[in-house]
């Protein structure tokens, strides 16, 4: 069984896969439109492929905060 959690984003929810328990910060700034992403409040740090070093167990909800990303605003999503 794959390893997913839940993301929340204001009233926003997606699932994503975890890679080795960890996530991966690029695929989380896609699916929300920012340009930077704290979880659960915290700026979590990332290694050269854009893995948290952090890692996550299967089934958890993690809230989602971040800076919207320049497009999204120009465009209206914020």
């Amino acid at each position: 069984m794959a390893s997913v959690v839940r993301l929340k984003y204001g009233d926003i929810e997606r699932s994503t896969r975890l890679v080795n328990n960890q996530l991966h910060i690029p695929t989380i700034k896609d699916m929300f439109a920012l340009s930077s992403v704290d979880i659960d409040g915290v700026a979590e740090p990332a290694d050269d492929r854009g893995f948290t070093f952090a890692t996550y167990m299967s089934g958890s909800i993690l809230d989602i905060s971040g800076t919207p990303a320049q497009a999204a605003v120009m465009s209206g999503m914020s």
